[in-house]
């Protein structure tokens, strides 16, 4: 199996420092390193280069590494960013931390530690992104509906296809109930929506949810029919939905797959 490798940016004043870094850094052949002895050039850098994770000294000049970091996170940039801060400055990592560093590596002492442990950290950043990354693709590209359901009803996040569920913008439904999202007419009878409706309590598609995330429970292929309406005519729309508990935020959610229930007997 070929080795991974990942590109690394390096972000340094000192030039030697530069040289040495990313010499060792590349020595074993998986890490391909980016250097830049400016911090105002790292946006454009990550902006034509596939990085995968940022390394910056702290002290440096016009702009410490912690700037840095705070500028690429208010720009919404997420790469791993890993401040390599000289020895006895714990109050510089913990403000790294506190401002979305992912890790911190101190210089200083046993140089052949330091450079070990900076490259472990390099490698367990990429190849979580990569995991991540692997993981958000196959959740987009799933055929099935996705999405995670709160326990006040509402959508967290969905993916593509459920999101063609709805007649609601995708940028619109996180937030959303799931009777709103998708258009059911028991949660337009209260002003309130979703769950306020006189037959809301009955609903399957909501007690399917509440025992995933009250109970534990694992419930499949559970059909629900939603009643909708669209320019005066009405119907009812068939679902087989599924769902399991998931922990997010310390908190209880359920993922919920939804498919299209078979028609039986001339029903849609």
């Amino acid at each position: 199996m070929p080795k991974c490798t990942y590109n690394v940016l390096l972000v340094d004043d000192e030039p030697a420092i530069l040289d040495v870094t990313k010499e060792v850094l590349e020595a074993d052949g998986d890490l391909r390193v980016t250097t830049t002895d400016s911090p105002h050039a790292v946006e454009g850098l990550l902006a034509s280069a596939s990085i995968d994770v940022v390394i910056s000294d702290y002290q440096m000049p016009d702009m410490d590494g912690i700037e840095l970091l705070k500028a690429l996170r208010s720009k919404g940039l997420s790469v791993p960013f890993i401040l390599f801060t000289g020895k006895g400055r714990e109050d510089v990592a913990v403000a790294a931390l506190n401002n979305g560093a992912n890790l911190y590596v101190r210089k200083g002492g046993d140089i052949a530690a330091q450079f070990a442990e900076l490259k472990n950290s390099v490698r367990q950043l990429a190849h979580t992104r990569a995991v991540e990354a692997l993981m958000q693709g196959i959740y987009e590209a799933a055929p099935v509906s996705i999405m995670l359901v709160d326990g006040d009803r509402r959508i967290q996040m969905l993916n593509r296809a459920a999101s063609e569920l709805s007649s609601i913008p995708r940028s619109a439904l996180v937030g959303v109930r799931c009777g709103v999202a998708f258009g059911c007419d028991n949660a337009k009878e209260d002003g309130r929506g979703c769950g306020f409706g006189a037959r809301c309590p009955d609903c399957r598609l909501w007690a399917t949810v509440r025992r995933a995330i009250e109970a534990g429970e694992i419930c499949r292929r559970v059909e629900v029919r939603i009643p909708t309406s669209a320019d005066g005519v009405k119907k009812e729309v068939s679902l087989l939905v599924s769902a399991a508990p998931f922990v997010a935020s310390r908190r209880t959610h359920a993922v919920v797959c939804i498919e299209s229930a078979p028609a039986v007997d001339g029903r849609s």
